[in-house]
């Protein structure tokens, strides 16, 4: 089993408040329900959010509020971009072939 917490970065970035107590009430799930199960934190809307330097600051918000090796030890970092505790990915729609 592997759980997908999944939040909007531009949502994130308008109203931290209210997402970060969003995500910080499923990863207090998943640790309550299903300890030690792997968790990727997916940011979605890259193709809006996406400067770097945003991402950089979502991480930082994430950080600071968050002490993943307590609340989420099994978290999957994202080594591809500076291992980041989230996985950015883009809405975009495109077409097929």
């Amino acid at each position: 089993v592997v759980y997908l917490l999944i939040f909007s970065m531009e949502e994130l970035l308008k109203n931290d408040i209210e997402s970060l107590d969003y995500i910080r009430n499923w990863l207090l799930s998943i640790q309550i329900h299903a300890n030690g199960a792997p968790i990727f934190m997916i940011g979605t809307f890259k193709d809006i959010v996406s400067n770097e330097k945003d991402h950089k600051i979502i991480d930082m918000k994430l950080r600071d509020k968050f002490k993943f090796n307590e609340i989420a030890p099994s978290l999957v970092m994202n080594d591809n971009n500076e291992s980041f505790v989230f996985w950015p990915i883009d809405n975009f729609k495109r077409s097929k072939w």
